[in-house]
């Protein structure tokens, strides 16, 4: 007697419908759900709906910079591109990147940094402003295409780059 599984692999189950996919991609893109929405011709309880089912399925509830991140990480949307220079971070700016990314509250993010949330905040508006990212969550998604986060190389021409292959 052969016994066949039914269980869904791990790939599969994350996999995101061709609609997920362009919620993904507005979401990486640091827009609004009233943003997303309009530009997507759907209502926002709808973008919403999708937004809680990608993040069921990464298991990120709440967290919007890190539903992007995750949603990323798994290949299935490029992130957002810019024709602005990669940004030069500290090591303590891309320890407090990868805490955003990779955190869903704000008091994980204070504790992945040794930081008060109110100090975690404000660190991250003013990482957010010196950035030119519309927000944080537009900040992960362009901190992939800029390879500080994720297995992106980084995309953008730099200074650096220019120099090493110019």
């Amino acid at each position: 007697m052969t016994i066949t599984s039914t269980s869904t692999s791990a790939d599969q189950r994350l996999r995101l419908t061709p609609t997920e996919v362009r919620v993904a991609e507005r979401l990486v893109a640091g827009q609004s759900n009233a943003e997303a929405a309009a530009a997507l011709g759907m209502q926002p309880e709808t973008f919403r709906s999708h937004l809680s089912k990608i993040g069921e399925k990464f298991q990120v509830p709440s967290s919007r910079p890190a539903r992007a991140h995750a949603i990323l990480m798994s290949g299935q949307v490029p992130p957002p591109t810019t024709s602005a220079n990669r940004p030069p971070l500290t090591e303590d700016d891309r320890l407090l990147l990868t805490a955003a990314a990779e955190h869903s509250t704000t008091e994980g993010i204070a504790q992945a940094v040794s930081a008060s949330p109110k100090t975690a905040r404000r660190k991250l508006a003013a990482l957010v402003t010196t950035t030119g990212a519309d927000n944080l969550t537009h900040l992960v998604g362009l901190s992939h295409y800029w390879g500080y986060l994720g297995p992106r190389q980084p995309l953008a021409a730099t200074d650096e780059n220019r120099a090493e292959h110019g």
